[in-house]
């Protein structure tokens, strides 16, 4: 049986996020904003509609927080917030859809627009699903079907209910909306790319940006399977990868996703201003080295692994500099 208080929790919690979501896609509708009497929630509706018009970068806000409520309402009925993990990437995908779709993105050139979006949505598909079965299909994962939660999150729920107090609605805060400012921060470039004033034609900018981002896909999807196939094989159990990109970088995956990111503000930069976003792939490339990443990752592998301390000191953390000849 649910306790009564816990059983509260969850359909107060499952409520708040559908009112959000109603609101905010009737904004989005005029056939569903017709249905809604006159008075102050449809002109509240309204204005928010018309900001959402007149800004690209809110609209981005409304699609992002709308889709990330209702995660967080279904991570409260699975009791399980590692779901968060497998829309980092997709959370992307939409703010590009919603930018280059945008009023603002009408005179955008459409090659640019439809370049940047091809390649998140590609840079997407590919890592949710990849998370997707890592954790919840693999034999290596947290665990199958989404019956498990990753004891990163599993540590916040004990801490919280520690002190009586649930976790739900710390998740929303401490996970979903952290997640959400982050990634609308690091989608900067895609903002600019899609929506600022722009050549109407490819520049050495944009194929350089790419490049860069082709190079990165690489690296993430490549340093992804060596580790997968390591994983699988029982007689290399605690032993440290380092063939393959795993030779040249600690991290290939991780700076594989950097990279990409770097591409992308490149492509941004073929835009008036574009540039400035450069804040965005600097807050990522922060994120997978000093943050969640590379460092978080690392303290587990010296407690756990014998080897990786030498490996540490052979193999650079994060940029490949062998394979540019400059080791």
């Amino acid at each position: 049986m649910v306790p009564q208080s816990k059983f509260a929790h969850r359909s107060v919690a499952v409520i708040l996020a559908l009112v959000y979501a109603a609101f905010s896609t009737t904004s989005t509708n005029a056939n569903l904003l017709s249905l809604v009497p006159e008075g102050r929630i449809r002109t509240c509706i309204e204005h928010f509609r018309d900001a959402c018009d007149r800004s690209a970068r809110l609209s981005g806000f409304r699609t992002l927080s709308t889709s990330l409520v209702l995660l967080w309402a279904q991570s409260v009925r699975l009791h399980n917030v590692s779901i968060v993990d497998i829309f980092w990437a997709l959370s992307f995908m939409l703010q590009g859809m919603t930018y280059a779709s945008h009023p603002s993105a009408k005179n955008a050139f459409w090659g640019r627009k439809a370049i940047v979006t091809g390649l998140t949505t590609a840079w997407a598909a590919r890592l949710s699903t990849y998370l997707w079965w890592r954790n919840h299909v693999s034999a290596h994962g947290i665990g199958a079907g989404l019956s498990a939660e990753d004891f990163r999150y599993q540590k916040f729920r004990k801490y919280w209910n520690r002190r009586g107090l649930s976790y739900w609605w710390f998740s929303l805060v401490q996970v979903f909306g952290l997640q959400g400012v982050l990634s609308f921060v690091v989608g900067a470039p895609l903002l600019a790319a899609t929506t600022g004033e722009q050549p109407k034609h490819f520049t050495g900018l944009d194929i350089t940006g790419a490049l860069v981002w082709t190079v990165g896909y690489v690296f993430e999807h490549a340093g992804d399977l060596e580790l997968v196939a390591f994983k699988s094989n029982p007689a290399l159990k605690g032993t440290v990868l380092n063939q393959g990109l795993w030779g040249f970088t600690r991290h290939p995956n991780y700076f594989g996703n950097a990279l990409m990111w770097w591409g992308l503000w490149l492509i941004a930069c073929a835009t008036k201003g574009g540039w400035k976003s450069i804040y965005g792939p600097a807050l990522m490339t922060y994120l997978l080295t000093d943050v969640s990443g590379s460092k978080l990752l690392e303290r587990s592998l010296v407690r756990s692994k014998p080897g990786f301390a030498h490996y540490q000191k052979s193999v650079p953390e994060f940029v490949p500099w062998g394979l540019l000849g400059l080791k």
